[in-house]
Formats: structure tokens, sequence, C-alpha cells
């Protein structure tokens, strides 16, 4: 995928690097290595015009390799407007400190968290993307100190009225312009999104496609298993027939919990009559919606770092997510949680811990509405 966003990862440690990994959507190309030379080639940009948009680099790395490394990109021509995201324990370390005298950086400290991991990448790279120009101020002679007076304007020495004006038009005229800049540069990663959504829906179809084609040859198996004569088929075709059909329309509920007790006793209630797909972060469930449809969306009210009314919200910005009737999972139903949950068009609320007969009436009472 040429248009991916492209991450390097640069780190020692796998553990760390495999959590990364899994806390980026597919459509990220994440390329992980250590503090090598050949990691240089990966962060310059490729023969094909390619550009890295995210240096992710272990501050604390215990070769001391980093600010060497660091350092290299900053001072690299090519590569200065490039962020780079400093993984550390504690940002106001001297360790984590010191980098900032070689040039300016983002920093993620403490415990790796999925989500709050994801929305600081995409925080970095969308203020990389959007930063304008350097805005380069009108250079004036000496000015007079007689008239530095208090409630008018200044005028440089030397300097015609004419002149002044004609500087202070040329500044607004360079700061429209790289205004201008920055609203096409939007568009273009814009663009950049549709073609990513584009190519994911592409995908679905063809992973549909190949479940089709295993249902297809689901049925011949079980139309000719011990029976080459077609017998079985004759006798007992409609019961086969009516299994598959009951497979294929079964409806999709989309679980959405960081609480694996209630993940699991959710699934335990719905799974007899309904495919389950439990998540247990908010990144995975937009990530999913990107991907795929479901018929009902379960989502927990108090989730960590995104709360499941951000989560909902950026699951309707899907082509997915945009009509996905929502139920939410609540620790207290509150007046201010009714309230909040009424705008984002949310279909009912349930307290926690669930009743499997509250869920299930609910559950069927939303898609019973639905063709």
């Amino acid at each position: 995928m040429p248009d991916q966003l492209k991450v390097v990862v640069l780190d020692d440690d796998s553990i760390r690097k495999n959590q990364i990994r899994e806390a980026l959507p597919d459509y990220i190309d994440v390329i992980c290595s250590g503090f090598t030379e050949s990691a240089k080639n990966q962060i310059r940009p490729q023969q094909d015009n390619r550009k890295t948009d995210l240096v992710i680099m272990n501050a604390e790395d215990g070769a001391g390799s980093a600010p060497a490394f660091f350092s290299w990109i900053k001072n690299e021509q090519g590569l200065e407007r490039v962020p780079v995201l400093l993984l550390c324990r504690d940002a106001f370390s001297d360790e984590a400190l010191s980098f900032l005298e070689t040039g300016d950086a983002e920093y993620y400290e403490g415990a790796f968290d999925p989500d709050h991991f994801f929305m600081k990448v995409m925080e970095v790279i969308d203020a990389a993307e959007m930063a304008s120009e350097e805005i380069y101020e009108p250079s004036f002679r000496e000015k007079d100190p007689d008239e530095r007076l208090f409630g008018q304007s200044i005028k440089p020495f030397g300097e015609t009225e004419d002149t002044v004006k004609r500087s202070i038009v040329l500044q607004h005229e360079e700061q429209l312009s790289q205004l201008d800049q920055a609203l096409e540069r939007g568009k273009k990663k814009q663009e950049k999104i549709r073609e990513i959504m584009d190519l994911a829906l592409k995908y679905k179809d063809e992973i549909l496609a190949e479940e089709k084609a295993a249902a297809e040859q689901k049925k011949q198996a079980l139309d000719n298993d011990g029976d080459p004569a077609g017998s079985l088929h004759r006798l007992n075709g409609s019961k086969v027939e009516q299994i598959l059909s009951e497979e294929e329309n079964r409806r999709t509920i989309v679980l959405v919990d960081h609480d694996q007790k209630n993940r699991k006793l959710c699934e335990l209630f719905l799974k007899s009559d309904y495919d389950v797909v439990t998540l247990s972060t908010g990144m995975s469930a937009i990530d999913y919606f990107v991907r795929r449809k479901a018929d009902l969306l379960l989502i927990s009210y108090s989730m960590p770092i995104l709360n499941g009314l951000k989560i909902l919200d950026s699951i309707r910005w899907q082509p997915n997510g945009k009509k996905v009737p929502a139920i939410f999972l609540a620790d207290e139903m509150s007046e201010t949680v009714r309230k909040q949950c009424q705008k984002e068009r949310v279909v009912g609320i349930l307290t926690k811990p669930v009743q499997k007969a509250a869920l299930r009436r609910s559950v069927d009472a939303v898609l019973s509405t639905l063709k």
C-alpha cells in the first residue's frame, strides 16, 4: 500500500516493538529496527520519494546509541522536519531532557497503553503534517527612539511611510500564501485517508468473497460426505440448506469493554444466537469498523483514555460505523449519562453488572427492528 503512513521504530526491546505493532492499525506501515546503519536507510526518503512520517525511539537505550542517532536525524539533510517520539519512563529526567539540547522532540512516558499510545502517535504526525513554513518578518534598519510614543505605531528610521506599508502588505501576502499551503496539505491528507478507506473496503469485499467460497465448500462437503450416490443430499438437502442459511444470516455484535470479566459474561449470554466480536480497546474498535460491518455495538461507557462517547464518535466517522445502533454499558445510570447518550443517538443504556434477561431483551428488541 504505497500511501500508508510510514513509522520507523528504533528499539532493541523486542517485547515493546511487538506492543507498538499491535497498537497501531494496519494502515500504518511499522518498520522495526535496532540502532544500526541499516536503520538510517529506512529513515531516509526511499527511491519512490516515500518519506518517513514519524520516528519512534527508545530514549533510554542501554547501549547509549539513542542520543547519537537522534543527533543524526536532526542534522541530516532532508530529515529536519521528520518528527521524533521518544519513549521514556520520565520525560523530566536528565537523560530524557538532554535530547532537547539537540533538537525538538515529543515524549511518551510511563507504562505502555495501546489507546493512549495510538492517540499520541496520530497527534505527533498531524502536528508535523499541518506545521506551516517559518514566517519571515520584514527587515528594518535602526528605529528612531524619539518616535517610540505610547499608542502610536513606530516608523523605522530612514524609511518612508509608503515603504513601511509595502513591507506590511508583503508580510500579509506571505502569511496568506502559507495558509493556502497549509490548506493544500490538509486536502492532500484527506485524499490519502480516502484512498486508504477505499483499499480497506476493497479488502473487506475480498474477505467476504473468501468467506462465501468457504461456505460453498462446506456445503459440498456436507452433501457428499459418506454418500457418493448423493442420497444424503436428496434426503437431508433442505436441512443442510437451512443450517447454512442460519449461519449466514446470524447477526454480528461488537462488544467493546476493557473489563475482561464483563466481556466474557456478555459473550456467554449472546453467543448461542449471535456472532459476538469482543474488543478490549477503543483503537481496536475504530479499526474494526474501518474494515468490517456489525449489526449492533455494545460499548462500555467508562473506558480508559478515551471514554465510550469519544470512541463512538470516532466510529461514526468510519464508513461501516455511521448507522450502527449502539447500547451503552454504564456503571451507574445518572442523569448526566442519559443526556450525553441521547445526543449520540444511543438506543439503550444497561447498568453493570449486566443481567442476562435485560441484555437479551434489549439486544433482541433492537435487532428485530433491522431489516
